[in-house]
Parts: structure tokens; C-alpha cells; sequence
């Protein structure tokens, strides 16, 4: 009976022990997350830790809040506390909960936002997105338990195309925020549609467009844009070889309008809009408006005319004849050497081959006779 009393005491206590393990299992920590897979043991940073919400590193050993699609995160708080308590989080590979910022589905991967809460990734994103879970259960809204498994923070990646792409069949490239950049040629052969948000379809390369095939803007603000320098612009060619010119046109029912190329040169003749007037005694002719009416003064006027742009054309009259006549000599100038000016009435129109040509005479009239053209 005595050696029997020597074990008892070891075996009560070995029980006892067991019992209160048993307990401090069953029991949760306060304000903490469904702990169903293992946890890593770190320190709370600046702003403390919410139980059920995203953590990355701040530092070693130290866990903040993820609240960015961008952030890199290391597992899901399981505790609440304050900044520099002790905490832990369930890290990469455990399975666990965390609180929706959203509605989720079962099998969602799910990115850092608001606060820590799960979101879902978005693809159309601009941003460069880290995967934080993959989703085991749903959410109908923001605030409810998900459980999901803490997936390796792995970037989104995106498609940068470096060489030709050929498209043969119907596709659509759709972006939202993001963009889609093709820094070579485009060859465009079937039924295609290229859709953005905010985002852009940059196209850096050649584009070529099948016989049949057209490059729509919708209604709204649509435009094309070319941003070359010298060699910038929209080349328009005409359709085939038996047209005789390429059109321009503006269908909208409001404002309808076309202009015209030519098919020989498919240029358009520049003239600036309205006219102005010069007064006696000022000699320079401007060049910013296509009609210029001129009075001379009581003593003869040496005028002068600047080069122009390629294509343009330019009226003067003689409106007012104050007495002397004034002489034009333009700084470039083909067929003639100045252009007299006596008579009220007396007019010449001018085109501006370019700056090699420069202005030659395209007609001169006048009441009387028309004006004095010396060709030395």
C-alpha cells in the first residue's frame, strides 16, 4: 500500500497537466482568426495588427497591415494587437481565414486593399498586383470570414510583345486602366476589335489594314493622334488607281463637310483665314491673312513681303490710293521682280511654291490697267 502512494502523486499530477493543455487549446485568443494550419510568431509595427486581415514585413520579425494591391504579403493576421506587441500571423502555405473587402467566389485569388481586407485580383488593373490567397469559400459582401490558403506572393505578369504580330481571325484586345503596347508591326487581316478603358493600345510599329477593312472612332471624344516630327502625320492614299481623288469627310448630320484631294498631288491649297489691313506708310505685308487691304500714302512705299508656307495663297488690293505708288518686292520670288501699285483698285494674287520657288503671280487685275509687273 505504501508503493502504491509513491506513483500517485506523479500520475495526478501527469493527468492535471494534460487536462490544462487539453483547455488552453480549446480556448481562442481574444480577438484573433480561425487558427486551422500552423503560425509564425512576430512583433506588431507601426499602426498594430487586426486578426483576419493581410500583414507583410516591415522589418525582421516585425508585421504592418498589407493595404495595397502592390504589397508583398507574408500571411494573414491571427491575433489583434498593438503596435510593438507580440503577434502572429499564418504564413505562406497554411490554411486560415481573412475578412472580404468584397464579394468573393470559391477559387478567387485575392489581393491586399482597404484596411488588410481580401479583395479580388483585378487583371485589368494598371498596377503590378502580388496574389496574397487563393479563396476556399465565398463572401456575399465586405466584413465575412473567408477561408483560403496563403498563396506565394507572385506579380501579375503582362504581355510585352517585342516583334510582329499577326492577327488572322476575330479577336478583341480589351484594357482597362492597363495598356496594351506592340512595339512592332501590326498586320490587321480580319475582323478586330481593339477596346480600351483609361488605358491604350500603343502601337509603335507599322499597322496594316486588309483591302475591306476599316479603323472606326467611335462617338465621343475618338481621335487619332500622330505625334511624329518630321515625318509625323496620317498618310492617306488614294484607294486604288482609278480614283481620281482621296476624300475627307465629315458625315456627323450637324456639320457635314469633305475636302477634296486631288488624285495627281493630294495637296491642299493653304490660305489663312480673313483679311486685314495696312495702313499709308506701313511697308510690311503680313502673311497671316489671305486678303490684304493696302493704302498708300503721298510719297512712293517700298513694300515687302516675307516668305510664306507651301501652298498658300495671298490677295492684295489697293483700296486707298493716297498718291504715291507702292512698290512690292517679295523676299523670294519666281517669274517677276516687283509689283506696281498705282491706282485704287489695282490687286494681285500670289501662291507660295516654297522656299526655293517662292511667290510666283497666279493673277493681276486693276480699274484702269492692271498693276506694273518688271520681271528685273
Amino acid at each position: 500500500m505504501k508503493r502504491l502512494s509513491q506513483f500517485k502523486l506523479p500520475i495526478l499530477l501527469s493527468v492535471a497537466i494534460v487536462a490544462c493543455m487539453a483547455l488552453l487549446l480549446a480556448i481562442e485568443p481574444a480577438g484573433s482568426a480561425t487558427i486551422v494550419g500552423g503560425a509564425q510568431s512576430a512583433k506588431a509595427g507601426t499602426g498594430g495588427t487586426t486578426a483576419g486581415t493581410f500583414v507583410k514585413l516591415s522589418s525582421a520579425g516585425t508585421i504592418v497591415t498589407a493595404t495595397a494591391v502592390t504589397d508583398s504579403v507574408v500571411g494573414i493576421a491571427e491575433i489583434t494587437a498593438s503596435a510593438n506587441a507580440a503577434t502572429r500571423y499564418a504564413p505562406l502555405g497554411t490554411l486560415t481565414t481573412v475578412t472580404s473587402g468584397e464579394a468573393i467566389s470559391v477559387g478567387d485569388l485575392l489581393t491586399a486593399g482597404t484596411s488588410g481586407y481580401a479583395y479580388v485580383l483585378d487583371t485589368d488593373d494598371a498596377s503590378t498586383q502580388r496574389v496574397g490567397a487563393l479563396a476556399l469559400t465565398a463572401a456575399s459582401g465586405s466584413g465575412e470570414d473567408v477561408t483560403v490558403i496563403v498563396c506565394a506572393a507572385v506579380s501579375e505578369q503582362r504581355l510585352t510583345l517585342g516583334g510582329n504580330v499577326t492577327i488572322s481571325s476575330t479577336y478583341t484586345f480589351t484594357t482597362g486602366s492597363g495598356a496594351v503596347t506592340l512595339a512592332g508591326d501590326v498586320t490587321i487581316s480580319g475582323s478586330k476589335t481593339f477596346t480600351t478603358g483609361t488605358g491604350a493600345v500603343g502601337l509603335n510599329g507599322d499597322v496594316t489594314v486588309a483591302a475591306g477593312k476599316d479603323i472606326s472612332l467611335a462617338a465621343g471624344a475618338g481621335y487619332i493622334e500622330a505625334n511624329g516630327t518630321t515625318t509625323g502625320g496620317i498618310r492617306i492614299d488614294p484607294i486604288d488607281s482609278g480614283t481620281s481623288m482621296t476624300i475627307l469627310a465629315n458625315s456627323a448630320a450637324a456639320a457635314q463637310a469633305t475636302v477634296s484631294l486631288p488624285g495627281l498631288t493630294s495637296k491642299i491649297v493653304f490660305a489663312p483665314a480673313g483679311g486685314t489691313t495696312v495702313a499709308a506708310d506701313v511697308l510690311a505685308i503680313p502673311v497671316t491673312h489671305s486678303y490684304v487691304a493696302k493704302t498708300t500714302g503721298a510719297d512712293g512705299e517700298a513694300l515687302t513681303l516675307a516668305n510664306g508656307l507651301p501652298g498658300q495663297l495671298l490677295t492684295i488690293a489697293l483700296v486707298t490710293d493716297g498718291g504715291g505708288d507702292g512698290t512690292l518686292t517679295p523676299t523670294t520670288k519666281s517669274g517677276f521682280a516687283t509689283i506696281v501699285f498705282a491706282d485704287a483698285g489695282d490687286n494681285v494674287t500670289l501662291l507660295y511654291v516654297d522656299d526655293t520657288v517662292g511667290w510666283v503671280i497666279v493673277g493681276a487685275a486693276g480699274v484702269a490697267a492692271a498693276p506694273v509687273i518688271t520681271t528685273s
